[in-house]
């Protein structure tokens, strides 16, 4: 399938009340570029979250519908634009420069995340936490950019 994927698909619509975010992940893992609407749901979160990793957010997620069907139009019309972004995608996944391609990378940086935020709950502070890894721009195999950011528990 990944061999006929890119020929068969040229941009995938994620569809606001049924995405799915595994296919999601089979067509950034393909190459193929993935349009979705940003959302509260956990799915449309996963999403835009995938893209956010793969380097292609600010492209690709668009803030309400009437943009998502706009920026839809937008690469039907430019398929020049799309080639960019299939460009993009493969040289991110080449190169592994990005948290989505570098799953070793990604894992280190969540793992010391985690052991950050429980020696800081070990030694006392129990509070809620959240791990906020930054973005791909300021990304780094050879340093962790990693914030935790804790709240008092209720």
């Amino acid at each position: 399938m990944k061999r006929y994927a890119p020929h068969i698909c040229d941009l995938y619509l994620d569809t606001p009340l049924y995405n799915d975010y595994l296919k999601v992940a089979m067509a950034l893992n393909f190459g193929i570029p993935v349009l979705t609407i940003r959302g509260d749901t956990m799915t449309t979160r996963l999403t835009t979250s995938m893209l956010f990793s793969a380097g292609v957010e600010n492209e690709l997620a668009a803030p309400n519908s009437e943009k998502y069907v706009e920026a839809a139009v937008y690469y039907y019309t430019w398929p020049r634009r799309l080639r960019q972004l299939r460009d993009k995608l493969a040289q991110h996944k080449r190169d592994r420069d990005v948290p989505l391609f570098n799953a070793q990378v990604h894992y280190i940086t969540l793992s010391h995340a985690f052991h950050r935020a429980y020696e800081k709950y070990s030694k006392g502070r129990k509070r809620k936490f959240y791990v906020e890894i930054q973005g791909h721009e300021e990304y780094n195999t050879n340093k962790r950019h990693v914030k935790i950011r804790y709240e008092k528990a209720t």
